[in-house]
């Protein structure tokens, strides 16, 4: 098994891969137009390295300024190689103590061919891969903040902006309420299936409160 640090840094270079994603996916519907909806219904369901094609792709047409042109395709640049570490890391096998060796390793076969073999991983690695994320994740940001100004799409005066004082948007992260976990949000029908209510208990709660027998 993989150590607790391992695993640990495995969990947060997710997440910051997830950031990643996001922030790109933010970036590509900025671009595609004003209304969020307009950008989902393009690329919605599109994998992050198709996202950030479409982002190198419209950049160049939006009429942004060339210094900012230059700091999303950079941005998109790192983004793409901080994902492909990431997917080394996430999506190979990872073993332990393989052929005598006392630290993890990460295994994997290569596709259509009968070879194989292993590469060691220490802890370090997997955060510095995830260090590489945040900080394509931020520099994405960055990169949206520079678009939605040259798109004249801030609530503030251009002539007045001062950097790292910007007021952007915020219909693309808006704060909603929190769907409840799956835990709560499960059916009725779930928890008979999984045999947490009886039969009876079911049916119960299938009648209108009117036709409830009184309690107690």
């Amino acid at each position: 098994m993989l150590s607790d640090a391992h695993l640990a840094a495995l969990g947060r270079l997710a997440v910051e891969a997830a950031g990643v994603e996001h922030m790109t996916r933010i970036l590509a519907n900025e671009l595609i137009d004003e209304d969020p909806s307009i950008g989902d219904a393009l690329i919605g369901g599109m994998q992050f390295a198709h996202v950030a094609d479409r982002v190198q792709n419209l950049a160049p047409l939006r009429g942004i300024t060339p210094s900012r042109l230059e700091q999303v395709t950079s941005a998109i640049s790192w983004a793409k190689e901080a994902m492909l570490e990431r997917n080394r890391l996430l999506h190979n096998h990872w073993v332990a103590d393989f052929d005598g060796l006392e630290s993890p390793v990460q295994f994997r076969r290569s596709r259509g061919k009968a070879e194989s073999f292993h590469i060691e991983v220490s802890v370090e690695d997997v955060e510095d891969a995830a260090k590489s994320l945040k900080g394509a994740r931020e520099n994405l940001q960055l990169a949206w903040i520079g678009v939605v100004i040259d798109l004249l799409r801030t609530e503030d005066d251009p002539n007045e902006i001062r950097p790292g004082f910007t007021t952007v948007p915020n219909r693309w992260m808006v704060a909603r309420p929190p769907r409840p976990p799956l835990s709560q949000s499960k059916t009725m029908e779930d928890r008979w299936v999984e045999g947490k209510i009886t039969w009876d208990e079911l049916q119960e709660s299938k009648r209108a409160p009117d036709e409830r027998p009184p309690s107690g």
